[in-house]
């Protein structure tokens, strides 16, 4: 039996059509016919016959059973060459507008725009917006905003709150961060570094270096200006630095920015994830978003000190201005994590040095603090001058002044730092104890809906294997209860912690207040004292100037006698 053609065409991946079945065929047409010639013709045009509609098939038909005098292999030739223009012609004209899976289903093949075409805004892709968004870089180049770490970035970064006038806000730094900086200075009591030298080693390797490029820079002067954290944990033994990470180039993606260009600085610590416990961890990855960050590169989290070398024609200003970017970013962050907890718990880091920086080029450094001014709401990021130096003054001898200064961060400043971040982070929800809440709430739901249609299936009779199921659920509602009643009990018991908390606090506050007020009644009973020595003295210089008074009228009266005895006798 001659294979039909319309059944080799059902087996090809379009799909089917709206019109009748490719097994109707018109009356008076014996397709069977033709089978010989159709096979050599290429097989892979069929579909294109098979996707013209059902109007052009009965056209089709119709000039078949017209031209039937024709040959065959003529007739089917033309009908392709036809079929293929008007195919053509329709892809081209709806392949823009039509889906990309229903124009595979008609043509076997993706459109050609497919990899350019929009993904849906529903589905919340960051990267689609931020391709929309064009980068700080690419509007420097077109001329909308100055080019960065240049004089006329410092107008565009001020837009976000950042300030580069030291003088206007060296008065609003609190009292204990300029004595905590002027103590890190004078911290020089410290065992010689792993990179130690001599004078003369010193200003040689200066000499050279001050000569190169940045990256020489780099490498030979600023482990003299800003030792490795990490290094001076390995070869030197400080063990308080075992969780200390450090950064050298990475790109700080995990965070929104204050204007300007992705913060990329040459040297940053902060803390590993190896600081956190596991609880710890869980708070952060729960808390965190990218206006809310906690990590700033993969492996980094709240920075803490930062460094930026420049040569050539990069000056040490452009390092500073880098730094000011980097370091605003970083004490927002932390700003961020405490309004977590109120505007209160924030303002009260308002002053506060969070941050510090070094900045160098091949001749001089400089050392900054930054901290936050929180005012109605409103946050500006501002920066405290700390100390400069040249890198060959006093020839060499000024050598260990960075050196120093950032080991004194690690040991004083970076405790402080931790201690800081720990006391937020321990205040943050833990995500995990809501979720377990959560799902055995939902789990006795559950059960309680499954005794109640348990209990109206009770008047009817049930099989064996129902009632093993239902003692089944009762053993996993008992289990789910005591799961329960260990919860309640653990809650019950941080519940009563906290009271006892609460009344140790209020306890230390009432003796507090007594004591306040005994001071008080004290100082009451001094001035009611010194009021009575007061009107003693008064009294008694009152009873002096009486007498004076009367000793003046006795010799007033003796002189008037005298007088008058005087002119009698005359």
């Amino acid at each position: 039996m001659p294979n039909n053609p319309r059944k080799r065409k059902a087996s090809l991946p379009s799909p089917p059509l709206s019109g009748p079945s490719p097994q109707e065929t018109k009356p008076g047409i014996s397709l069977s016919e033709d089978i010989p010639k159709i096979s050599r013709i290429h097989p892979p045009k069929f579909h294109h016959i098979e996707l013209s509609g059902k109007k052009r098939r009965h056209d089709v038909d119709e000039q078949v059973s017209e031209q039937s005098q024709e040959p065959c292999r003529k007739r089917i030739k033309e009908e392709f060459e036809r079929g293929q223009q008007q195919d053509s012609y329709c892809h081209k004209k709806g392949a823009e507008e039509q889906d990309p899976v229903q124009y595979w289903a008609r043509t076997l093949e993706w459109p050609k725009d497919f990899c350019d075409m929009s993904e849906p805004e529903s589905d919340g892709s960051n990267k689609r917006r931020r391709s929309r968004t064009p980068s700080y870089s690419s509007r420097a180049r077109d001329g909308s905003v100055p080019p960065a770490h240049t004089a006329a970035y410092e107008e565009e970064l001020e837009r976000y709150g950042i300030r580069f006038n030291d003088l206007d806000t060296k008065d609003f730094i609190a009292d204990e961060s300029k004595a905590m900086c002027q103590a890190l200075l004078s911290l020089n009591e410290l065992a010689p570094a792993y990179n130690s030298c001599s004078e003369d080693i010193y200003i040689r390797t200066f000499q050279r270096a001050s000569k190169c490029n940045e990256e020489r820079v780099r490498r030979d002067l600023t482990p003299h200006i800003v030792p490795s954290a990490e290094l001076l944990y390995v070869l030197d033994g400080e063990t308080t630095l075992a969780n200390v990470r450090e950064e050298m180039s990475g790109d700080w993606t995990k965070c929104s920015l204050l204007g300007g260009t992705q913060p990329r600085p040459d040297y940053a610590y902060g803390l590993s994830s190896a600081t956190f416990t596991e609880e710890e961890r869980a708070k952060l990855d729960n808390y965190t978003n990218i206006n809310s960050p906690t990590k700033f590169t993969e492996s980094m989290y709240f920075p803490f000190l930062l460094c930026e070398a420049k040569c050539g024609k990069k000056n040490i200003n452009d390092a500073d201005r880098q730094n000011v970017h980097s370091a605003s970013i970083a004490v927002n962050a932390i700003v961020q994590l405490c309004r977590a907890f109120g505007e209160q718990t924030a303002q009260s880091l308002s002053g506060h040095i969070l941050v510090f920086s070094v900045s160098h080029d091949n001749e001089r450094v400089k050392i900054y603090g930054h901290f936050p001014i929180i005012q109605d709401g409103r946050t500006t990021f501002h920066r405290y001058y700390v100390h400069d130096y040249s890198l060959d003054g006093h020839y060499g001898r000024d050598r260990n002044t960075g050196s120093n200064f950032t080991r004194a961060v690690y040991r004083e400043f970076y405790p402080l730092h931790l201690r800081r971040i720990r006391q937020a982070v321990a205040r943050l929800p833990d995500p995990r104890k809501t979720s377990m809440v959560s799902d055995l709430s939902v789990g006795e739901g559950e059960t309680q809906v499954s005794e109640q249609s348990s209990q109206e299936r009770d008047s009817s009779p049930r099989p064996p294997l129902r009632r093993a199921k239902s003692r089944g659920s009762q053993g996993e509602l008992t289990l789910m209860k005591q799961q329960m009643a260990k919860i309640e009990q653990m809650y019950k018991a941080q519940l009563e912690q906290q009271q006892k908390q609460t009344e140790e606090v209020k306890e230390e506050s009432r003796k507090q207040m007594e004591q306040q007020q005994r001071q008080m009644e004290q100082q009451q009973r001094q001035m009611e004292q010194q009021q009575k020595q007061m009107e003693q003295v008064k009294e008694e210089s009152r009873a002096q100037m009486e007498q004076v008074k009367e000793e003046s009228r006795k010799q007033i009266a003796l002189l008037e006698r005298v007088l008058s005895e005087k002119h009698s006798g005359e």
